[in-house]
């Protein structure tokens, strides 16, 4: 049943993983073909290697916005059509998202300098699965508790570099290891075949009336 079970998630997340990839060429061929340029399967692979980190609707959404506000004759790069997904989903950029994560990071260490005064090694305070994670590789809440005033600012740069890492790796932790590899060998099975021909691109049905 175990196995059974596994092979359908894994036939599940191939399907899923298929449709996701003939979305996003429809829109980058329809893209393509409306700045004037040519895009073969060579390179159909390195835009959805840029565009990986995206959904097919967030890709999607980008379409509709960079031809609403973009210059079609100047050349169609990533870089652009990748602005332009952030912009129309509120997706931040890498730097906006790290100074994010700092910013809760600090949070979090000043919300454990405040517990360790209010409560107490003999209390149970409740922290965010992130910073409990921390506290458990740091030794647990007593050990916590019992850090020297003197060696704070050291324990400071140790909590929030392994926030950081917990908090980058929480898709990871919370698919679990079975999760990761399902969805590591669905990918793994989206090869060439599943790319549309170049002689058959189009721009996708509806997509110019939907941006109207």
């Amino acid at each position: 049943m175990d196995k059974q079970m596994m092979s359908l998630g894994q036939s599940q997340s191939m399907n899923s993983g298929a449709e996701e990839t003939q979305r996003k060429t429809a829109v980058v061929y329809g893209l393509a073909d409306i700045c004037g340029i040519t895009v073969d399967k060579d390179a159909m692979k390195l835009w959805l290697g840029c565009l990986d980190q995206f959904t097919a609707l967030e890709v999607e959404m980008g379409g509709k916005l960079y031809l609403k506000t973009e210059d079609t004759s100047k050349r169609l790069m990533p870089a652009r059509l990748i602005s332009k997904i952030r912009e129309a989903c509120g997706i931040p950029s890498p730097v906006e998202q790290k100074k994010s994560l700092e910013m809760q990071a600090d949070a979090a260490w000043l919300d454990v300098r405040d517990k360790i005064g209010r409560v107490g090694s003999y209390g149970s305070p409740s922290f965010d699965p992130t910073t409990a994670r921390v506290i458990r590789a740091m030794g647990g809440w007593p050990a916590v508790c019992l850090w020297e005033t003197a060696s704070m600012a050291f324990k400071r740069k140790d909590f929030i570099r392994l926030w950081l890492n917990y908090a980058e790796a929480g898709d990871a932790v919370e698919l679990g290891a079975e999760g990761v590899k399902v969805a590591v060998e669905g990918r793994a099975a989206l090869s060439a075949r599943d790319l549309p021909d170049p002689s058959e691109r189009r721009i996708p049905s509806g997509f110019l009336k939907r941006i109207q």
